[in-house]
């Protein structure tokens, strides 16, 4: 269980200034509930204002940085040898060199607060007891922001002060994280896992991590680098110990997240060598892949335009050339991405035209269409203009129509399906009489009666057809075959010379059509004789 910092740090002044009680609470190792920032207590208010009081005598105490250098010396030596043990917290010794690294991570000079930072996140990783007693001391010297790394200590050292900062719930510690996440080391992996779980879990947003992140990958001090392909691999790095922490992350994706991911993504332009071309590959894919994995974990990213076209930035890097194939790759999965919000919005009836026009711009235009038109083609649920307009980004014109010859093609096209009709009732047979032929000849030859029915039922079929579209363009039969009329020129046509309203018998039907508030239009003249 926690065991308050004031309880092993100040052991011995406590032990004298509050008797028996303070004793018990030491010898028995019973933790008492402590707020560090207000030192308040639900058990006793009287023993945390002396507890406070006592923190600040031991902040008053007067250390040298040559005090500090040997407690740095002595915890370094028991961590190494495995020999801290938490029996050793009540000891003299120990307590005093805690005091003394309590007020270095607090007011030594930068290296010596750093290290005495380090070496106590080294302390808190032992044990569960050593770390009960430790973590209160660096949450107590953390109060304020540390000063950033920069160059000091190696990877190990560098990566347990990562560990005790993470102790620390500063409003710092996520932008702190996010400015050390972006300037450590090249070769350092373990404390970039560190940093980039605190700048996610400690910042208002991912933009604001992003946005720390790129300021110091676009700080002086990232600049000085000797090696130009250094911020590639800083960049690398950074993206690679994001995608990790943001699988499991709740935080919300913030505004500006787009842009900020355009200025972290902004570097300088370096010669065309061997090594740089690996480089920019392999940074190419970690950038994108950490845009991807936003995309698909924060919905409201895909309709942020500044999203795609922070991934224009490292694909423009191969400009007038073609990007690998790889890479090429990574960027139909965005466009993918990207195309697929455009149809969450294009089955709702609505067309988001800008950002359209953003995916286009930053993907390419032949990429985003080809993909467009397959999930349009698929999709036959969408109105054919929002289909149109995916799959082109342009608006489907209306088809130009000359109402004269819109009329011309109407009047051919009911002459056609009259003549249709007129050819059905030449037909000698109805349909029912072939299926009877069919039934006629069934017990001699089976085969055939069973197609000769088969053709009475399509013709069946055709016939309902046929009657359908009459009534539907309101075209009549008329008059039928066989009938009596008295001969027009203007509706009938004889065989051979005939007199005005000689009675002539019908051979062929005629075609008439209906329209409302329209005189009747002959189609078809029928054939008299």
């Amino acid at each position: 269980m926690a065991e308050p910092v004031e309880t092993i740090v100040a052991a011995d002044i406590l032990v004298n200034a509050v008797g028996e009680i303070a004793q018990h609470e030491i010898a028995d190792m019973h933790p008492f509930p402590i707020c560090h920032t207000c030192l308040r207590t639900s058990h006793s208010l009287g023993w945390c204002e002396l507890v406070a009081d006592i923190w600040n005598m031991i902040q008053e105490t007067s250390y040298s940085p040559a005090d500090a250098t040997k407690a740095i010396t002595y915890f370094r030596s028991l961590i190494e040898t495995r020999t801290f043990k938490k029996e050793q917290l009540r000891e003299e010794r120990v307590i005093t060199y805690l005091n003394c690294l309590s007020w270095a991570a607090s007011h030594g000079p930068t290296p010596l607060r750093l290290e005495a930072l380090s070496v106590l996140g080294k302390a808190a990783e032992v044990s569960v007891p050593i770390a009960a007693a430790v973590k209160p001391v660096i949450s107590r010297s953390l109060m304020q922001s540390p000063p950033h790394t920069g160059e000091w200590g190696n990877a190990d050292d560098r990566y347990y002060f990562a560990k005790a900062v993470s102790v620390s719930m500063g409003e710092w510690t996520g932008r702190y994280a996010a400015r050390e996440l972006a300037l450590a080391g090249t070769s350092e992996v373990r404390s970039k896992e560190v940093w980039a779980e605190l700048a996610l879990t400690n910042c208002a947003s991912i933009a604001e991590a992003i946005t720390e992140i790129a300021a110091g990958l676009n700080s002086s001090d990232a600049s000085a680098a000797e090696d130009p392909l250094t911020p590639f691999r800083r960049l690398t790095r950074a993206c690679d110990s994001l995608i990790g922490p943001l699988r499991a992350s709740e935080l919300p994706a913030g505004s500006g997240l787009g842009a900020a991911l355009r200025s972290m993504f902004s570097l300088p332009p370096v010669s065309h060598t061997s090594e740089f071309v690996k480089a920019r590959e392999a940074t190419a894919l970690s950038a994108i892949d950490l845009i991807i994995t936003i995309l698909r974990l924060r919905a409201e990213t895909l309709f942020e335009q500044d999203m795609y076209r922070a991934v224009s930035v490292p694909l423009g890097w191969w400009k007038p050339a073609t990007p690998p194939l790889v890479i090429d790759e990574r960027a139909n999965r965005v466009a993918n991405l990207a195309v697929d919000a455009l149809l969450i919005v294009a089955r709702q009836g609505h067309r988001d035209v800008e950002l359209r026009r953003a995916i286009a711009a930053a993907l390419g235009s032949k990429r985003v269409d080809e993909i467009a038109s397959k999930k349009a083609t698929a999709d036959p649920g969408l109105l054919p203009e929002i289909s149109y307009w995916l799959s082109t980004g342009r608006d489907l014109q209306a088809a130009s129509r000359n109402e004269t010859l819109g009329e011309l093609l109407d009047q051919e096209m009911d002459e056609l399906i009259a003549r249709l009709a007129i050819e059905r009732r030449r037909f000698e047979m109805t349909p029912s009489d072939i299926r009877q032929i069919g039934d006629d000849i069934e017990a001699f030859e089976p085969v055939h009666a069973s197609t000769i029915k088969n053709v009475g039922t399509h013709l069946d079929v055709l016939g309902q057809s046929i009657d359908t579209m009459l009534r539907k363009r309101g075209i009549l039969v008329s008059p039928e075959r066989d009938e009596t009329i008295r001969y027009d020129p203007r509706s009938h046509e004889a065989s051979k010379p005939m007199a005005t309203s000689t009675e002539a018998r019908v051979v062929v039907p005629g075609a008439i059509k209906s329209s409302p508030g329209r005189p009747p239009v002959i189609l078809v003249k029928a054939i008299v004789k």
